[in-house]
């Protein structure tokens, strides 16, 4: 600050640093050396849905205006945005949640991307690739026991135990098919062990475990013949995972 004694004028320097608004992404995490943001679907049956959450923030201090839209292209009916295109307003610190929702519409993988976009930042614009796969099947794994990719979790419980689950075996093709277990591991039962199914038609099981000791169970396939066209496929079953107990005097 200087002061001019003649003129009794004052005079001093102004200084500032100017702000851009700013939106960050919280969810799909960014992975990768190459700092990309990657939202993976499971696999997914032809007719069935996934849906994955998107996270946005306002880290900044400023209020934002941010915009997220699917990018047009080949896959864009496979994939759909809760709020596409719609312009959301941000405070500093306030999150955004919205959902995106896989649907694959033919056996094959499928890549997209969605556009982050926030204004009067041109800085700030991000993309979040989406990767996901369609599959076909003769039949599929049904039931509230059963998780993505016909997996079926028994969980955890003591040794010595038995546990039984219920699923669902429902025929998706042309055609009846008959089903068989083979290679089960001594510690599974499934009921009924073989069968026809007509089709558009399900045939409920009966998963029975009992394990005398600790073990880890990988998989077991069934293999499934059209008793028309004779083709075999192998579909997962199980994965799970289990325990050893102790007793209670034992360290």
């Amino acid at each position: 600050m200087e002061l001019d004694k003649p003129s009794s004028c004052l005079s001093f320097e102004l200084c500032g640093d100017g702000g851009l608004p700013q939106v960050s992404i919280e969810q799909p995490e960014c992975t990768g050396k190459s700092a990309l943001f990657i939202a993976k679907f499971y696999s997914l049956l032809i007719g069935t849905s996934e849906m994955v959450p998107i996270m946005l923030v306002n880290d900044g201090l400023l209020s934002a205006t941010t915009c997220l839209d699917l990018i047009t292209g080949p896959n864009a009916k496979a994939f759909q945005l809760s709020g596409d295109g719609k312009h959301v307003q941000l405070k500093p610190g306030e999150r955004y949640k919205t959902l995106i929702t896989f649907s694959p519409l033919e056996g094959k993988r499928y890549s997209y991307e969605v556009h982050l976009r926030v204004e009067d930042n041109p800085f700030s614009d991000t993309t979040i690739q989406l990767f996901g796969d369609g599959y076909v099947a003769d039949a599929t794994f049904d039931g509230p026991s059963m998780g993505y990719e016909n997996e079926l979790d028994f969980g955890e419980f003591m040794v010595g135990q038995t546990k039984s689950l219920p699923i669902k075996l429902k025929n998706l093709s042309k055609n009846p098919i008959k089903f068989t277990w083979q290679t089960i591991p001594p510690q599974f039962t499934i009921s009924p062990s073989c069968g026809i199914i007509q089709v558009e038609e399900s045939q409920d099981l009966t998963v029975t475990l009992s394990t005398p000791v600790s073990l880890q169970i990988k998989c077991i396939h069934a293999p499934l013949r059209r008793l028309l066209l004779l083709q075999q496929r192998s579909l997962l079953l199980l994965t799970n995972q289990f325990k050893k107990s102790w007793p209670r005097d034992q360290p």
